[in-house]
């Protein structure tokens, strides 16, 4: 019996630790051969691994550290209060606890509202009746049935239509930048099924730009 693996996704989360950034220059810059498509996937899929494995090991669980120091903040406030041998270093631990506190709590806000948007695309795109039908009125009312090209000579044939609509688009971005189209995107857009999104191109562009 086979089991459909996992798919890994890029957690924006990841973006808010400084060694990210190590580990994604570190995997993107390793040599890899073949077509530029071969080997744009083989930076994506290790440095997503790499990500993955590196959050697995090290990254605590946000609701158990999130706990954790709430303990621990009240413990100094409460040593604070009764003035029971408090000192200049437990008043810098207490500052040190409460901003991490305030840190993982940014963070699990970034991983629910992630989570959020992917539900609402799911439930509310997918699964949603009315957004089918929907979406079947629209492709009934868009269908174009003839066109003109650039020279006025009208075409009805479908792959005509076709040549005709990649002519124009091919020329319209031509000379767009790369830059332009991935910083124009949400966050949380994928433009494939590799589990990166928009998000990730964003925070390390300075990193993968040439090979994009």
């Amino acid at each position: 019996m086979r089991f459909k693996s996992k798919t890994i996704k890029f957690e924006d989360t990841w973006r808010s630790y400084p060694v990210a950034k190590s580990i994604v220059y570190h995997s993107w810059k390793k040599n890899d051969v073949g077509d530029e498509y071969t080997i744009l996937q083989r930076k994506l899929n290790r440095t997503l691994k790499a990500l993955f494995f590196w959050s697995k090991n090290k990254c605590k669980d946000l609701n158990v550290l999130k706990e954790k120091l709430k303990k621990e903040i009240l413990d100094l406030q409460n040593k604070e209060a009764l003035n029971i041998n408090w000192s200049v270093e437990d008043l810098f631990e207490l500052r040190n606890k409460v901003h991490e506190l305030n840190v993982t709590l940014r963070r699990l806000s970034t991983w629910w509202n992630q989570r959020a948007n992917a539900r609402w695309h799911e439930e509310g795109d997918a699964n949603s009746k009315l957004f089918h039908s929907f979406a079947t009125a629209r492709k009934n009312g868009n269908r174009i049935f003839q066109i003109k090209d650039e020279a006025n000579k009208l075409h009805e044939e479908e792959d005509q239509i076709e040549k005709v609509f990649t002519s124009f688009f091919e020329k319209k971005w031509k000379h767009r930048e790369c830059e332009i189209l991935v910083f124009q995107q949400g966050n949380n857009k994928a433009p494939g099924l590799d589990g990166i999104t928009s998000s990730f191109y964003k925070s390390y562009w300075n990193i993968v730009w040439e090979t994009l």
